[in-house]
This record gives structure tokens, C-alpha cells and sequence, in this order.
């Protein structure tokens, strides 16, 4: 975009901006005007707000829990159906892992795991 129609633009966006002296006043004076809300329709508005938010966080508390079930059923059917698959998987896992360096390896992962589920998502979504 030129420069000229970069101006031609903003004028355009700008045009009914006031900028005479007593803008503040005249905010101020605008805002004084609004009626105020009252104390109850705010308190109202603020506990059906905290009521709501409950609630959602009720139902995804159901639906986490539900499916951590549904995944520990799962596991637990493949572990039944597929028991002596499973179990030679696991030996071949723990003979792998009997090195003193992947068990620290291992650990150092999970500590860090952890960690960044405490402490590196953003507050408010854990």
C-alpha cells in the first residue's frame, strides 16, 4: 500500500474523530450521564456468571473422569486379550531398560513431566 493511499485510508477511518479542546470534559461528561447499575444487578450478574462457570466445570470434571475410565477399560481389555503378547512386550521393556543410564533417563523424563504439568501450562487450565 503507497503512502498516499495509506493517508487516503486513514482519513477515511478518522474522519468523524473529535479532536476540538474538551474532548475529556465532554468524555467525562457523556460517561456521568450513563445510569448506573445498581449494586444488585451487578452482584445478579456476578453470581450467575460463578454459577455458570461452575457447571462447566462440573461437566468437564464428568467427562475427564469418564474418560480416564474409558481409557483404563481399554487397557485393561487389551492387557486381557492380549495377555502373553503384553507379557513378553514388558519382559523385553524391563531387560531394556535394566541399564542403570535408561532408568535415570526415564525418571529424569517423568520428573519432568510432572513438573511441567504443575507448573508449565498456563493457570487457569489444569
Amino acid at each position: 500500500m503507497s503512502g498516499d493511499g495509506l493517508d487516503a485510508r486513514l482519513r477515511r477511518l478518522l474522519a468523524g474523530t473529535d479532536t476540538a479542546p474538551g474532548f475529556e470534559s465532554r468524555v467525562l461528561a457523556r460517561v456521568a450521564a450513563l445510569p448506573a447499575v445498581p449494586v444488585a444487578d451487578l452482584r445478579l450478574r456476578y453470581e450467575r456468571r460463578q454459577l455458570e462457570a461452575r457447571e462447566r466445570l462440573r461437566r468437564e470434571a464428568w467427562l475427564n473422569a469418564a474418560t480416564a475410565v474409558g481409557v483404563g477399560v481399554a487397557a485393561i481389555a487389551l492387557v486381557w486379550r492380549e495377555g502373553p503378547a503384553v507379557a513378553r512386550w514388558m519382559d523385553a521393556f524391563l531387560a531394556a531398560s535394566s541399564d542403570h543410564g535408561t532408568l535415570t533417563g526415564a525418571a529424569l523424563l517423568a520428573l519432568g513431566l510432572g513438573l511441567w504439568a504443575a507448573f508449565g501450562r498456563p493457570a487457569g487450565r489444569l
